[in-house]
């Protein structure tokens, strides 16, 4: 049984709709691999963002470039600054050494004046060192001279420290003072079996000098000589 056939309108319609996907068809190209090569002009394509308008990929190659600027200025402020103010043989300048001096000087008055003498021979130190290669300039020279006399100063007031604590140690205690009516004195020390005077040993130490109510020691401590007094009745500092 044949259908009857269909109206023209139909029959035109169906027609324009073969005839579009065929044209469709050939205009559309293939896509392309996805190892496909780009395009030969693909680096000079640049992409300016809109205005206002922030883009992840622009943005973070500036902040990569800016940080590796400021990276750069760092580095260079760092290599400048190394050493704080010490003088180097490749940055010679007098005029640094001389501040260096002054500075040294100023601290050591202060330090010494507060019996600081470990901190004071530290700068002393410190400043030879760096004032060691101007030598040649005579106002150096003449402060590095006043640095070395302080730097002196407070290795001599170390070492007392250290003598004072060893004649302590030795526990010398004076129990009181004869005298008779020609003048001479003798002391009279705990432990000791009689009074002493004046070229007397005791314990290490020589009795210099006896007054009335005091005993001078003379007492070697590293091939130095120092002298300390003990008062009758003064107990041992330890």
């Amino acid at each position: 049984m044949r259908l009857p056939p269909a109206p023209s309108s139909v029959r035109l319609a169906a027609c324009t709709l073969v005839l579009s996907m065929r044209l469709w068809s050939e205009d559309t190209p293939a896509p392309a691999p996805a190892d496909a090569a780009p395009p030969e002009d693909s680096k000079d394509w640049v992409f300016n963002p809109a205005p206002g308008r922030p883009d992840v990929f622009y943005d973070y190659q500036q902040y990569l470039d800016l940080t590796h600027q400021l990276k750069e200025v760092a580095d260079s402020a760092n290599e400048a600054n190394a050493g704080g103010s010490s003088i180097g043989p490749s940055q010679p300048s007098s005029e640094n050494a001389l501040e260096i001096a002054r500075e040294a000087i100023e601290k050591l008055d202060i330090l010494l004046g507060q019996h600081k003498y470990e901190d004071a021979e530290k700068i002393a130190e410190s400043a030879e060192k760096k004032l060691e290669p101007f030598t040649s300039n005579p106002e150096v020279g003449h402060f590095l001279e006043r640095i070395k006399a302080d730097h002196d100063l407070a290795e001599d007031a170390l070492l007392r420290e250290e003598a004072e604590a060893s004649f302590d140690s030795l526990g010398l205690k004076v129990e009181g003072i004869l005298w008779s009516e020609s003048g001479s004195r003798l002391a009279l020390i705990t432990g000791e079996p009689h009074a002493l005077g004046v070229n007397d040993r005791v314990k290490d130490c020589v009795i210099i000098n006896i007054d009335t109510d005091r005993v001078d020691f003379r007492y070697h401590y590293k091939r130095k000589r120092f002298e300390f007094p003990r008062y009758v009745g003064e107990e041992t500092k330890k």
